[in-house]
């Protein structure tokens, strides 16, 4: 199997300049960080399948709950999977290279799988894979269902 490549992203500034500074500690302590892809992002997945992310993208990494950021944060060695997670869940579909839907209809546990596969060969970490994947099975509906209901 190939090897995932890194994404290269940047970040999007959140912070309004003219907030309060409460405003601002809030955003900081609260709001998840925002990125931004920057090419067009193509990988193999883990079972072959060759899919591609588009440029402009914008995703918020792995989505970790403000309370639990002290244990693990939305880039690092979630990010990749959570790019893919990110994009699958909003549109219910990944893009081939050609960028042409592929995937479509496999749904949350297709994706949250997915999440799951991706950490397991970008970081070797099975228990952060576990870790990570029993998140989004237990909590990862509600931002599923919030896209579906949006499409």
């Amino acid at each position: 199997m190939a090897e995932i490549p890194e994404p290269e992203i940047k970040q999007v500034d959140t912070f309004k300049p003219n907030d309060a500074w409460y405003k601002k500690t809030w955003d900081y302590l609260v709001v998840p960080n925002l990125f931004e892809l920057v090419h067009d992002w193509q990988v193999t997945l883990p079972d072959g399948t060759q899919a591609m992310i588009p440029k402009g993208f914008q995703f918020d990494g792995a989505s970790i709950p403000w309370f639990l950021r002290w244990l693990a944060t939305s880039f690092g060695p979630l990010l990749r999977a959570g790019l893919l997670h990110d994009y699958g869940y909003r549109y219910g579909y990944l893009l081939n290279w050609a960028g042409e839907k592929i995937l479509e209809g496999k749904g949350q546990k297709y994706f949250d799988d997915l999440f799951r596969q991706i950490i397991k060969v970008t970081t070797g970490l099975s228990w952060l894979a576990g870790w990570a994947w029993s998140g989004v099975r237990c909590f990862g509906f509600i931002a599923f269902r919030k896209h579906r209901r949006e499409k």
